[in-house]
């Protein structure tokens, strides 16, 4: 049973690893990401309001 676990885990561990991105794409500005969520007209003062 322990020597099952071991080489599922070693098989989850090599997949994740082996199909992880290596690089990171190049953009030529920074990404600005809005995420929505109720929050009842709430705004954080981080948040522009461009």
């Amino acid at each position: 049973m322990r020597t099952k676990v071991l080489i599922l885990a070693t098989l989850i561990f090599a997949s994740i690893t082996l199909y992880a991105q290596d690089n990171q794409p190049d953009f030529k500005e920074p990404i600005n990401i809005l995420v929505f969520s109720k929050t009842s007209g709430y705004r954080h003062e981080s948040i522009s309001q461009d």
